[in-house]
């Protein structure tokens, strides 16, 4: 409109031609919205990314010339035109419109790239999580029979010299296992939480190791609400006895 008349439609006098352009617009949006899926299942950007923009221009540029043409041919039919030649207004409305079609498929596939960028970081991540995961389920697997196995043998030795010292060590140990089916289903838990249960385990060692080893632990106040994998602390106790 405004290539052709030179200034802005006004709402009051060019309120037809509005309407006209909004409706042939929304009409132009809907068939797209149709058209689009069709060509994400047999023309995908991951396919063919280049036959894949030249079609997003060509089909958008084609749709909006014949919604052009019609708008063109009930608002300014030929014959308003002073001398009849309409190749310019043609050919103006023609460069827009390319322009248009071309921003619009670059658009998409931005939208496409990013969002396929966005979905490999996501996997990515999940991969690494349950990788993690499975890396600590099997830590922990690997912990509970040696630990029982260890423990038995403790409790075995100790139920002839001190069955005193037999029925705390059990206790504790009752405790510890109490702690990992609690933990079971955790991701993550208090520090505060894993230096109690390291406290139960190393008194445990300490049955079975007595004066032999010691355990110092100097934690500042502010991180003990910090959140680690359980038996995080048992594991590395462990490894080091």
């Amino acid at each position: 409109y405004y290539t052709e008349v030179g200034s802005f439609p006004s709402p009051t006098s060019d309120w037809p031609g509005m309407l006209l352009a909004f409706l042939l617009t929304t009409a132009g949006i809907i068939t797209l919205h149709f058209i689009h899926p069709y060509l994400d299942k047999h023309l995908r950007w991951t396919d063919r990314r280049a036959l894949r923009f030249m079609t997003e221009v060509v089909l958008t540029l084609g749709l909006s010339a014949v919604l052009g043409a019609i708008y063109f041919l009930i608002m300014i039919q030929p014959e308003m035109i002073e001398d009849g030649d309409i190749s310019e207004p043609v050919l103006r409305i023609f460069i827009i419109l390319l322009i248009l079609s071309y921003l619009n498929a670059q658009i998409k596939f931005s939208l496409y790239s990013y969002n396929q960028y966005a979905v490999v970081q996501i996997e990515n991540m999940k991969i690494l999580r349950d990788q993690m995961r499975l890396r600590f389920q099997a830590l922990k697997s690997q912990l509970n029979p040696h630990f029982l196995f260890n423990a038995l043998n403790t409790i075995s030795s100790l139920a002839y010299r001190d069955k005193h010292l037999a029925e705390s060590y059990i206790r504790k140990l009752s405790d510890m296992y109490g702690y990992l089916l609690n933990t079971e289903q955790k991701g993550l838990i208090s520090l505060e939480e894993e230096l109690k249960i390291l406290d139960t385990f190393f008194y445990m060692q300490k049955i079975k190791y007595q004066e032999r080893i010691a355990l110092k632990v100097v934690v500042p106040q502010e991180y003990l609400k910090v959140s680690i994998p359980p038996l995080t602390l048992q594991l590395l106790v462990e490894n080091a006895l």
